[in-house]
């Protein structure tokens, strides 16, 4: 399922968006991930979303039944 986007302005601090730009942080996907952490806490969830960060697993021993 495609999640619709949609754009938004905000005004943040400068120094901010220079400081986040500069460790390359990706301003849309952060708030988006914290505004959805804040709502999920507000409302009594936990542990709702799993993010995977796309790399491979150096220890993939448990999916293969080997540990339990």
């Amino acid at each position: 399922m495609r999640m619709i986007k949609k754009p938004l302005n905000l005004l943040v601090n400068k120094e901010l968006v220079d400081n986040a730009k500069k460790h390359g942080i990706n301003l849309s996907a952060f708030f988006e991930l914290k505004l959805q952490e804040h709502l999920d806490h507000y409302y009594g969830k936990r542990n709702v979303r799993v993010f995977k960060c796309g790399r491979r697993d150096l220890n993939p021993s448990y999916k293969l039944g080997k540990l339990k």
